[in-house]
């Protein structure tokens, strides 16, 4: 029986002595889990793990944010976007009303950048929008007969448009028209193919000073079908080129 005895107290503290170890191992695991982090995080990582030995806390109940931070602690951080991707800003203002761009079209011509050439510029209001008229004159021809390139005066004209509506985010929509007579320079070029090629280089003259290209919603070209004179097809004001600044 005495030695039962010494066997079951062997017994009771063989067991205290595992357990023992088993703190010891649980320890020393901790120590180099911590010597572990220390040497891969950076001085304000190094910062956070301390604070949390001294105060779990300040991790926050439930909300996966640090004190003192505003990331989530389960968030990819990115401080630079991937090469040959740029954050493109949402810089882009609403679409004016079509009574703040009249105004603004006829104090230009009043007394701004337009005024030299208020004579060969018409504003009208139209369900699509507000259309700016450049329209042809005696002896300030905007293109030369039966040709698509815009004379000088045309561009400038163009020019001094681009740079009173480059501060519209409104779309625009450029027209080609001819008078009445018929083209006789070559074959299957008609006025139709005319008034669309005089409408695209107003396009190309507007978006080279400046106006940009996503604006331009259409182009078209309307031969004489929209003559401003209509008592007169042949007339000469009917030659021009409308800008229509769309409402929407």
């Amino acid at each position: 029986m005495g030695r039962r005895g010494r066997g079951g107290h062997g017994g009771h503290h063989g067991g205290a002595w595992k357990v023992a170890y088993a703190d010891f191992v649980t320890a020393m695991m901790a120590l180099f889990l911590v010597l572990w982090l220390t040497g891969l995080t950076t001085k304000d990582q190094k910062k956070s793990i301390a604070d949390f030995f001294k105060d779990p806390s300040i991790f926050g109940q439930g909300k996966g944010v640090m004190k003192g931070q505003e990331t989530p602690v389960n968030a990819t951080i990115v401080d630079n976007p991937p090469m040959g991707i740029q954050p493109v800003p949402d810089v882009q203002s609403p679409p004016a009303s079509t009574e703040s761009i009249s105004a603004e079209i006829q104090e230009a011509l009043m007394e701004g950048s337009l005024w030299p050439f208020r004579d060969s510029i018409q504003v009208k209001e139209t369900p699509e929008g507000i259309e700016l008229s450049v329209v042809e004159k005696a002896k300030k021809v905007l293109f030369d007969s039966g040709a698509a390139a815009p004379s000088p005066r045309t561009i400038d004209i163009l020019k001094a448009i681009a740079r009173e509506l480059k501060g519209i985010s409104n779309h625009i929509m450029i027209g080609g028209h001819t008078d009445a007579h018929p083209l006789a320079l070559r074959t299957g070029y008609t006025n139709w193919e005319l008034s669309a090629d005089r409408a695209n280089k107003a396009r190309t003259i507007l978006e080279q000073s400046g106006m940009a290209p996503a604006r331009m919603w259409a182009v078209r070209g309307f031969a004489s079908t929209h003559p401003i004179n209509e008592k007169d097809p042949f007339a000469s004001e009917n030659r021009r080129i409308s800008i229509v600044i769309l409402k929407n």
